[in-house]
């Protein structure tokens, strides 16, 4: 072989070598960029998620801090005094109407039990017969309830 030829042939395969090498990088390269921009938009629905959650714990926070000021207003807590705990203003008369919802309604009120409705006798002295009427005799603890709220 001539010396020409093997310099073309040496040049040649130097070029497939390098083209070669080129190639490889090139692939390399292109899968590493393709790996970034798939986590890439991995994390932007991550975070997409996130902000959507977000919004939703805030308008829930709004929500509770709501209600949290509507229980605390001074017109609920009346309410619920009044119902719960069967307190009322002075001057104020409560009626109790019997359960069947007639027109009927009982001579007691809150602030004027009448003291004869249970004898003195018939009030329970120790703790065990309060708890007693408690559980197995609700209308006289009802009536007994009454009765110390009225201050007799």
């Amino acid at each position: 072989m001539s010396r020409p030829m093997l310099v073309s042939a040496r040049h040649l395969l130097r070029q497939r070598v390098v083209l070669a090498i080129n190639l490889a990088l090139f692939l390399f390269l292109a899968l590493s960029f393709g790996r970034e921009v798939w986590r890439n938009n991995q994390v932007q629905k991550t975070i997409a998620e996130l902000e959507e959650q977000s919004r939703a714990l805030e308008a829930r926070n709004v929500e509770i801090a709501r209600i949290n000021a509507q229980l605390e207003s001074e017109t609920f807590l009346e309410r619920e005094a009044r119902l719960r705990l069967g307190l009322v203003k002075p001057g104020e008369r409560v009626f109790i109407l019997n359960e069947e919802g007639s027109q009927e309604a009982t001579a007691e009120t809150i602030g004027a039990v009448d003291a004869r409705e249970i004898p003195e006798a018939a009030l329970p002295e120790s703790n065990f017969s309060r708890w007693y009427w408690y559980f197995f005799n609700t209308e006289s603890f009802d009536r007994l309830k009454r009765l110390e709220r009225a201050g007799l």
